[in-house]
């Protein structure tokens, strides 16, 4: 009788919904709701083109070892949850048409960090520590025009080099060709610039 039956599952969670009513006759195999645990969140993150090879992962959809999952900060509004990506999917999201990894958070440990938990359906802002590059330059954005920028030699001449931009970030270039250490870049804006132009510079 149903003074008799009782659902128990395997972990802590909430009930998203219902399939069945007082009254109604259910069968073997008969899907009766959807539940789903609390301890712990798996979020999807979709990731733009132009980042994947600064991730360093394999979109293959498995699950990865301890020690080759990275980082994950999360951001919703001024609160922030630590988590870890812990597989990257294999196929492009339908509505997306982006790669996407998992990113997986310890809802109990975050919990005791944060006055206002992460609700199941909510958006998030995330940044996910990538790989590390070595021997780059990094420059303020605005100094950078037309994969170039404005150096001084030797002799306080202008000139104009091409360099190679790998990624931007925010306000920022990274640069990994065509700057030297030693080299003085132009930072100050100038009414014209020609290459070959003298100029001089005064130390503060």
């Amino acid at each position: 009788s149903l003074s008799r039956t009782v659902f128990i599952a395997s972990f802590d969670g909430r009930v998203r919904s219902t399939n069945i009513e007082i009254g109604t006759t259910v069968f073997p195999g008969t899907l009766l709701g959807n539940i789903y645990a609390i301890s712990a969140y798996e979020i999807r993150l979709p990731i733009a083109d132009q980042d994947i090879p600064f991730i360093g992962l394999e979109f293959n959809g498995k699950q990865m070892s301890d020690d080759a999952q990275l980082n994950v900060s999360l951001f919703l509004g001024n609160e922030k949850f630590e988590g870890r990506v812990i597989r990257a999917e294999a196929e492009v999201g339908p509505i997306t048409k982006m790669r996407s990894v998992v990113a997986r958070i310890d809802n109990e440990k975050n919990t005791k960090t944060n006055s206002n938990p992460i609700a199941v359906g909510q958006f998030v802002q995330a940044e996910i520590n990538g790989i590390e590059i070595s021997n780059v330059f990094v420059l303020p954005r605005n100094m950078v025009r037309d994969e170039s920028i404005w150096v001084v030699d030797s002799r306080m001449t202008l000139f104009n080099r091409p360099v190679n931009i790998i990624r931007y970030e925010n306000e920022f270039a990274l640069i990994d060709e065509g700057i030297d250490s030693g080299d003085r870049l132009l930072i100050t804006r100038l009414s014209s610039l020609i290459n070959g132009k003298k100029v001089t510079f005064e130390l503060d």
